[in-house]
């Protein structure tokens, strides 16, 4: 795995009032640690994530912000996957899952056209 890029993503991107609950960021901090210096690790993510990450963060356009319908969100989902899969042609992802049928849908939607190599964390 030596000198790839690895992007560490999380295409929901949660944000309950500007705050990121949950164990994404400390996860996302933990492959920036074992996998820097010997590969780039970057962190895809919505605009919850510039603050924390901002050296090293490739934006998706999307956060899931409470009072979003679950419809919006979905759509948002998918198209954070899509501008995903189109920035990191060659890389490899490593998702995040929290919304795991979203995930796997924009995997058999959108995978099949781009050169990539995804792991899925669960």
């Amino acid at each position: 795995m030596s000198n790839q890029k690895i992007i560490i993503a999380d295409i929901c991107s949660i944000n309950k009032d500007g705050k990121s609950p949950g164990h994404y960021f400390p996860v996302a901090q933990n492959y920036i640690e074992m996998f820097h210096p010997k590969n780039q690790v970057l962190v895809a993510g919505g605009p919850i994530y510039k603050n924390r990450f901002n050296s090293c963060h490739m934006e998706l356009p999307y956060d899931h912000c409470s009072g979003t319908s679950k419809f919006t969100s979905k759509i948002h989902e998918l198209f954070n996957c899509f501008t995903l899969f189109r920035k990191a042609k060659g890389d490899i992802i490593v998702m995040q899952c929290v919304a795991q049928i979203t995930t796997y849908i924009a995997i058999l939607l959108f995978y099949r056209w781009m050169d990539l190599q995804v792991f899925v964390c669960i």
